[in-house]
């Protein structure tokens, strides 16, 4: 038991090492952040099946336990990506508490005035967005004027119907 055990904390350790390792050597600002983890991700566990699928031929070993350590591995380390840093990335919540821990004493009317300038303007966030919904099809701009893709439409009806599921009244109509 002790030796599964230390497969999977071992497959953990060096995926979540390796995938950090990718952010820092090959991170890209100007992409889109969710899809670059998934492409690291996706990298990662490809090489570990290749690794294994070698390491197999040699050994003549068993080898669920390890692929069961790499898709555990995958599926954990994508769960932290989206709650954790894809969040926090998008999140005007972050920006607020981060405003807010640097001026302990803002008022509101500063805050909002902070969150349109810096935040909106200065930071470009209109654009990035724009931009990342270009990247993947869901709007498109002719004329300067935005239009929802087919794509796009089909998104938010699937979206919508999240919405309802769930009752979060995320979108406003």
């Amino acid at each position: 038991m002790k030796e599964k055990t230390m497969i999977y904390f071992l497959t953990f350790f060096i995926y979540s090492f390796l995938f950090i390792l990718c952010f820092h050597l090959f991170y890209n600002p100007k992409t889109v952040l969710f899809y670059q983890g998934l492409k690291f991700l996706f990298l990662i566990f490809f090489l570990f099946l290749i690794f294994l699928f070698v390491f197999r031929k040699k050994s003549r070993q068993n080898f669920f336990h390890y692929f069961s350590a790499s898709v555990f591995s995958f599926s954990l380390l994508l769960s932290f990506f989206v709650v954790f840093p894809v969040t926090f990335e998008r999140s005007i919540t972050m920006y607020l508490l981060k405003t807010i821990s640097q001026n302990q004493k803002i008022t509101k009317k500063d805050l909002e005035k902070k969150l349109i300038d810096e935040y909106i303007l200065k930071n470009k966030a209109l654009e990035k967005r724009l931009n990342e919904q270009k990247v993947i099809n869901f709007i498109e701009v002719k004329n300067s004027k935005v239009y929802l893709t087919e794509k796009g439409k089909k998104f938010l009806k699937i979206a919508n119907l999240i919405d309802k599921i769930f009752g979060i009244n995320v979108f406003y109509e």
